[in-house]
């Protein structure tokens, strides 16, 4: 095909034969057949050595006319796709092959289906069997289930079998609002727990969120999903509140809605209000474990800091596959300059993770200190961080962080714009003064500064009221 390059607003464009193989869910050999043999869309860049790019609306199109035997429709015949057509065909298959892995799903599902009903955290398990079987015995409501089993343990691998038994469950139903609302919450966590770009994720979660809301408008889990893709993609603060405030009122003991709406406080620094909250989900859910990883680190910046510190250390040996408490806990010795034990989470994340990026971090932190001490170690993650962001695998925001520590204002100046300007939700914390000690009275960071509080919108209520 072409190799026009079109930016138009509203295209997502693919680059690389693994990046249109991931979106499928499918490897590069399937995918290069499919070009031949099925003419998926795809585009070269001009060159003897030029690469392949796609743009997000062909491919789901492209699925479309698979599913319904019609042929492709033509981007230059019929121009672009309108935005109900865009939300059609994104939404009636969302990403992978649904269809050709529906059998094996029932079989694993059968065999597994004792071991998911007794595996589902007590919070999970009452409100998934709710939300299925309101729509009287559908024939994605046991696929819905499934997902939300593999949802609720929230690791890498678990997190993307959710996925796949959601959108099983679309192709199943495409009217089961349900499964549109975990599609939503599965992407709203993809970022944290398998490295996905949140450029990716949040705009499929927003969309898959809007989508269950359309088509039910009092399901309690769709309104939470799109207050938090809202918030942390859109920064809408008052318009995901208001999607928070109607999950409460339709499901007042969903712990999910309040611990979310906790971290959204917590970003922007309204630590007692965020407190509240994730006081709220943890009596409603006490055994969730992303309940007290967060509720963890929201009581260390509320001014906790040894029981905040405490529980993320007991959570971290009681579950020990669980990424977020080492997460967390990094996050606070970096804060404290404890580097030592920065070091020794982050190498504790990689294990956890597999996550290529944490593995480089993790290596560059340790080999960094071992020459040259904190400083060695924050040149080794500067040079890290400064090859995964040309690399477009990240914002800028660490590595504005790590330059400031560095004493190159230039450089964080340089980086968190970029942050700001890629919408990376952790730029907002910057209106918390997590950098005036080393950027105070930086001319460009002050700018910056009121950009952000510009962007934020936010006249924060209460969940519950």
């Amino acid at each position: 095909m072409s190799g026009t390059i079109d930016n138009s607003p509203g295209r997502t464009r693919i680059e690389s034969w693994k990046e249109i193989a991931s979106f499928f869910g499918r490897d590069e050999r399937t995918v290069k057949r499919w070009e031949t043999s099925r003419r998926l869309p795809v585009h070269r860049l001009p060159g003897a050595k030029g690469g392949v790019f796609a743009y997000s609306d062909e491919l789901l199109q492209w699925l479309d006319s698979r599913s319904t035997g019609s042929p492709a429709p033509s981007q230059e015949t019929q121009g672009p796709p309108t935005p109900a057509i865009r939300a059609r065909t994104r939404h009636r298959e969302l990403l992978w092959l649904a269809p050709l892995l529906v059998l094996l799903a029932i079989v694993v599902f059968a065999s597994h289906r004792l071991h998911t009903m007794r595996g589902v955290s007590p919070g999970t398990a009452p409100r998934a069997v709710s939300a299925a079987s309101h729509y009287g015995g559908s024939p994605a409501s046991e696929l819905y289930l499934q997902g939300r089993y593999f949802w609720s343990h929230r690791t890498e691998g678990t997190l993307r079998r959710a996925v796949d038994a959601f959108t099983q469950a679309v192709a199943r139903d495409p009217h089961f609002a349900p499964a549109y609302a975990g599609l939503a919450d599965s992407y709203n966590l993809m970022p944290e727990y398998t490295g996905m770009p949140e450029a990716k994720a949040f705009p499929i979660a927003i969309e898959a969120a809007r989508r269950a809301v359309s088509l039910d408008d009092s399901l309690a889990e769709a309104h939470r999903a799109l207050g938090f893709g809202l918030f942390f993609w859109d920064w809408d603060a008052d318009q995901a509140f208001r999607e928070y405030r109607r999950a409460v009122q339709l499901d007042p003991t969903d712990e999910d809605v309040h611990s979310w709406f906790a971290h959204s406080l917590f970003i922007l620094g309204r630590y007692a209000d965020a407190k509240t909250e994730m006081e709220r989900a943890r009596q409603l859910e006490p055994t969730s474990r992303s309940v007290l990883a967060t509720h963890g680190l929201i009581r260390y910046w509320a001014g906790e800091r040894d029981a905040g510190i405490a529980q993320l250390q007991e959570l971290e040996s009681s579950e020990p596959d669980y990424s977020a408490p080492a997460r967390y806990l990094a996050l606070i010795d970096f804060h404290e300059r404890n580097y030592p034990a920065y070091i020794d989470q982050l190498q504790r994340l990689e294990a956890l993770s597999r996550n290529p990026k944490d593995a480089a971090l993790a290596s560059a932190a340790a080999s960094g200190w071992k020459r040259g001490g904190a400083r060695g170690m924050l040149e080794g993650l500067r040079t890290v961080q400064l090859e995964s962001f040309r690399k477009g695998e990240s914002s800028g925001y660490d590595l504005a962080i790590v330059c400031s520590r560095l004493g190159r204002r230039h450089e964080a100046d340089q980086y968190l714009q970029a942050a700001f300007e890629a919408r990376d939700h952790h730029v907002i914390r910057v209106l918390n003064g997590d950098l005036d000690g080393e950027m105070r009275g930086d001319q460009r960071f002050e700018q910056v500064k009121r950009a952000i509080r510009q962007r934020v919108k936010s006249t924060p209520p209460s969940a519950a009221s």
